[in-house]
């Protein structure tokens, strides 16, 4: 009888296990059944039955169509320069650099496309909605005129003129600089414009503000345009290490200060009583041309840097008015004439929006789009003298500016000394030192405004 007992008890136990197993196999067959129900649904609604996201009637040729015929502010507000100057550029993009029209896609239009993004840091989405055109569409045309653009840059980015000849009219109709900077050609300093950048790449390339960016150097003169850049180099590198490697890299094709001619820099008349002659000797001095530096570059023959230790940005003389030494009236007069670098950056970044804020592209492509908008300045600079009074109508350029015044400023115990350097010679940075001497002492006691 117990035995009986036992056994039926055994034979209840497997029943209820088998129907555990049962059901438990039933629920990963339901759960199996409702994701693949789950996949196939989600990919005919994606793939299949997609819904048009493009529904506007008012497409991206239309909008081209009423913005260059309708108010030429407009015109400049949504693709950031005249309506002649994008018809030139066309053009000359269409003639000279291979710039072709899609089936779908007028030259214009695509064009337009390129300006628009860079311009307001639109990314697809905001493009596919205003230009009623599919992500991937978008997606070429934006890279087919980047590379257009990109070959432009040889072309565009270099001085009008190697020897620089003639003085700037910029330092000619100011009596501030001249006749003491008359064989200055330029300005030289670094930006850094933020980048996105992957994860297990990031750590060269924050900087001392602590965000991701790519330390750009750049040359530019005194009607604001780029005759030189550099760009891709990591946010942590410092910019006289930039500097000296653009100096020995000659595939760069770096514009090198041309010599100039001579001067007379002091004449000493010593009353001889020697056969009634009167013996003259005079002191001359080949100047070259050079480029102004801040004091985060090395000075030497060709550069000419400020006088350490002594305030130097403009913002310090406002704070305190009045100069406490000669050295403080040349740094003056130097800041105020180095800031059309910070100043050219400024308008740059004010007009191409996306240079404030990137957008998610491979890191290769973020740094074409930084020559685009380099090259893009100086085509408008050159076709356009009353651009920037139009810009400042419409973005904040005063802003961008004085930001990358505090981005800059470097304190002088950190800028490498001149003997880490091996290319010039002490000849060199005595030859600077006794140009910078010689206009120091030749401006008035009093600031000239």
């Amino acid at each position: 009888m117990l035995w009986h007992r036992m056994s039926q008890s055994l034979d209840e136990s497997d029943s209820s296990l088998e129907m555990e197993i049962d059901y438990e196999h039933n629920s990963s067959y339901h759960i199996a059944t409702v994701l693949a129900a789950y996949l196939v649904t989600h990919h005919v609604l994606k793939y299949v039955v997609k819904e048009k996201k493009t529904t506007s009637i008012f497409t991206g040729h239309m909008w081209y169509i009423e913005l260059i015929n309708g108010n030429d502010n407009m015109f400049s507000k949504q693709l950031r320069m005249r309506k002649h100057v994008f018809q030139q550029l066309v053009w000359e993009l269409t003639n000279n650099y291979g710039l072709t029209q899609t089936k779908n896609i007028g030259v214009e239009e695509s064009v337009a496309l390129f300006l628009y993004m860079i311009g307001h840091g639109a990314t697809y989405r905001n493009v596919q909605g205003r230009f009623q055109h599919s992500d991937q569409t978008i997606h070429n045309h934006f890279h087919r005129v980047l590379t257009t653009v990109y070959k432009l840059r040889n072309h565009i980015i270099k001085p009008y003129d190697q020897m620089h000849s003639d003085a700037s009219d910029y330092i000619k109709d100011d009596d501030r600089y001249w006749s003491y900077f008359k064989d200055c050609i330029g300005a030289i300093d670094g930006t850094h414009i933020a980048i996105r950048v992957p994860a297990d790449k990031q750590i060269p390339y924050f900087n001392r503000k602590g965000y991701t960016s790519t330390n750009v150097m750049a040359v530019c003169n005194f009607t604001m345009c780029f005759t030189f850049a550099w760009c891709g180099w990591e946010g942590s590198v410092h910019d006289a290490k930039i500097f000296m490697k653009t100096l020995r890299t000659l595939r760069l094709k770096f514009p090198y200060p041309p010599e100039g001619q001579l001067h007379v820099t002091s004449t000493i008349i010593f009353y001889i009583l020697l056969f009634n002659n009167i013996v003259f000797h005079i002191s001359y001095l080949c100047t070259c041309k050079y480029y102004l530096v801040d004091s985060g570059y090395p000075s030497f023959k060709g550069f000419m840097g400020p006088y350490r230790n002594t305030r130097y940005h403009l913002p310090h003389f406002r704070i305190a008015p009045g100069f406490r030494s000669k050295n403080e009236i040349f740094k003056y007069h130097h800041s105020s004439l180095r800031i059309v670098i910070e100043r050219t950056f400024g308008v740059c970044k004010a007009r191409w929006k996306i240079l404030q804020n990137m957008t998610n592209f491979k890191p290769q492509t973020q740094i074409s789009i930084i020559w685009a908008c380099f090259t893009l300045h100086n085509f408008i600079r050159r076709k356009d003298s009353s651009d920037i009074s139009i810009l400042e109508n419409l973005e904040n350029i005063n802003e961008l500016q004085d930001n990358e015044q505090n981005v800059n400023d470097e304190d002088d115990n950190s800028v490498p000394e001149h003997n880490e350097w091996q290319d010039q010679t002490q000849e060199d940075i005595k030859y600077i030192e006794e140009m910078r001497n010689a206009i120091r002492v030749q401006f008035p006691r009093r600031r000239q405004h």
